[in-house]
């Protein structure tokens, strides 16, 4: 039915959620960094954009790939940095091919989330799970 269609925001409203995404990102960053975090603001990218990501997903707003884009770049970048960090011997938590199998998935995330922005704003989402 019509309630299970996915939905998008307003263009005013659209940059007033990313911009509040870009705000508890680089909140989340201090917060990480305090911490001792590895890799703070990539962490804080998928900590805290993932969040609000699954959210919109959850809403069924199409503007949730946008961000799990986002994520998936900011995790890929982080797995990649770990592996070369791995492979010059700067980084000994885990293992090569632990960080590989990572950087792999998140290339395959990546793709699905960019496959999945071309489903949702075409409308073909809408009846997924053969609602109709």
């Amino acid at each position: 039915g019509q309630q299970d269609a996915t939905r998008s925001f307003q263009p005013s409203t659209r940059k007033k959620i990313f911009f509040g995404a870009f705000i508890a990102w680089a909140i989340g960053w201090v917060v990480l960094a305090q911490l001792g975090g590895q890799l703070p603001y990539l962490d804080s990218i998928n900590f805290v954009i993932s969040l609000i990501a699954q959210i919109l997903y959850i809403c069924k707003y199409t503007e949730n790939w946008s961000l799990w884009i986002f994520v998936n770049i900011a995790n890929f970048c982080y797995w990649s940095i770990l592996t070369f960090q791995t492979l010059t011997g700067d980084n000994t938590i885990g293992s090569l091919g632990a960080n590989l199998s990572q950087v792999a998935l998140q290339a395959a995330l990546l793709f699905n989330a960019v496959y999945a922005t071309k489903v949702w704003s075409s409308g073909e989402a809408d009846n997924e799970g053969g609602t109709e």
